[in-house]
């Protein structure tokens, strides 16, 4: 399988939420920068925003004028309420003092008309208290709307600035910066692009633990399974070979592109503890019960490392060699000596004589011989 490096944990740079959903980046930190906690990385387009702030300050500007405005207009309203009802008051005490004498010391008509003077003193205090209780709650409903308008207002001003200071992002730690994939275009994050909030622009990974994200074609369906040991090959680093299992497996094959035929099993690597390996090819073709012998100063096992910061870095890419099935003491013989066009395998000797044979499984350089065959046999190839 073909697959590419990943961190397993990383710090990810994201579009930040604005009042509008989308925005353009103006400016970006190179891919693969090394930078520090605090240091400028990724700049959006605050134009739009810089633009609106000042009429949005106008704007709270007036409210404020024209709230300290009703407040003076409401304040003398309520005192000319308040004095209508107190000269009511005065009118009603005045006509209630002229209603007490005695009916006896009084013609009967005068004392009728100081009762109904009271009674009409009385209703025009009524009817004060009423306008001066519906003006103070008109007052106060009306500038409780004009408070909401300025609190509204207020908060646009702290959102424009807020989104003003959110369009520069700056590295939320030390380490290599990555430019994230674009989501639709199939190529990096670069300056111009409009992107949403919430997208992935860029991360800091953590290298010191890695996996692989690796491809299996649909039409290899059934051969990889959870739990598989692999051996991991850096494409930059060929001579390296890395130890790792098989951790996580797709159900479904996925298109690898938005327009490709082609589809395939996501697969994750993750990379284990040091682990011997053996490389080198065999200076002729020999039938042998361990395998090729390795090249002069290879015979003891190399260890690796679970995670190379030095030489493993995000987005590198990784060829992943399956162990499907391990056996122990196998006889294997290469298979440019092996003759499989009839209906029985054969092995062709150094003297070339051709003697049947019964394989097992191959690779694409050598087969197991389960019959047919001794080890230490000279065999004839392309190799001799």
């Amino acid at each position: 399988m073909t697959g590419s490096l990943q961190a397993v944990r990383a710090r990810e740079i994201l579009v930040p939420r604005t009042p509008q959903w989308q925005v353009q980046i103006r400016w970006m930190a190179e891919d693969g920068t090394h930078v520090r906690a605090g240091q400028k990385v990724l700049e959006f387009d605050n134009s739009t925003f810089a633009a609106t702030l000042e009429d949005q300050k106008l704007a709270y500007a007036k409210t404020e004028t024209e709230l300290a405005r009703q407040e003076a207009e409401g304040a003398s309203q309520s005192a000319e309420k308040a004095f209508q009802v107190d000269s009511r008051l005065m009118a009603v005490e005045q006509a209630r003092l002229d209603a007490d004498v005695p009916p006896d010391l009084l013609p009967l008509r005068e004392y009728q008309e100081k009762q109904l003077a009271l009674e009409k003193a009385r209703a025009e205090l009524l009817k004060a208290e009423d306008d001066r209780d519906a003006s103070v709650k008109a007052l106060r409903e009306d500038l409780a709307q004009r408070r909401i308008a300025q609190e509204k207002a207020r908060r646009q001003i702290q959102a424009a600035e807020q989104a003003v200071l959110v369009l520069t992002v700056l590295a939320p730690t030390d380490g290599i910066l990555i430019v994230s994939d674009h989501r639709w275009e199939g190529r990096k994050v670069q300056v111009g692009d409009i992107v949403q909030a919430g997208w992935r622009v860029m991360q800091i990974p953590d290298l010191s633990e890695m996996m692989v994200e690796a491809l299996l074609s649909d039409v290899d369906d059934g051969r990889v399974s959870l739990g598989m040991s692999v051996s991991c090959v850096l494409d930059a680093h060929p001579d390296r070979t890395y130890r790792g299992k098989v951790t996580a497996l797709t159900p479904v094959a996925r298109e690898t592109s938005p327009q490709s035929l082609r589809r395939a099993f996501h697969v994750t690597v993750v990379l284990e503890e040091p682990s011997a390996q053996r490389v080198g090819d065999s200076p002729e073709p020999v039938a042998t019960g361990v395998g090729p012998p390795s090249q002069e100063g290879d015979d003891a096992p190399t260890q690796q490392k679970k995670t190379d910061a030095e030489r493993m870095r995000p987005g590198m890419s990784v060829k992943v060699q399956v162990e499907r099935q391990i056996l122990e003491a196998a006889l294997l013989a290469p298979r440019e000596a092996l003759d499989l066009s009839g209906e029985k395998p054969r092995v062709r000797l150094a003297n070339g004589e051709l003697r049947d044979v019964r394989i097992g499984p191959c690779n694409e350089l050598v087969c197991v011989i389960e019959e047919g065959l001794a080890a230490g046999t000279r065999l004839r190839g392309e190799w001799h």
